[in-house]
């Protein structure tokens, strides 16, 4: 499944969740890596977003984030 723009996720390691809001990549190694720029839901941060490599992210429903 296709994690796009707007969608709802949550990090697998971190457990926080947010809104996809854009995309950009790394270097690891020799290869570019695709990331997610999200915006957390859950906590007052200094920065307001994360953004981590595609793969450390899963998505999540809307309404179980609206729940929290």
């Amino acid at each position: 499944m296709m994690i796009e723009i707007d969608s709802y996720v949550r990090h697998k390691k971190t457990k926080k969740k947010g809104k996809v809001f854009g995309y950009g990549y790394q270097i690891v190694g020799e290869a570019y890596v695709t990331t997610l720029k999200v915006e957390l839901l859950e906590e007052v941060a200094i920065e307001g977003f994360i953004e981590d490599v595609y793969t450390e992210w899963i998505p999540c429903e809307a309404e179980i984030i609206q729940r929290v």
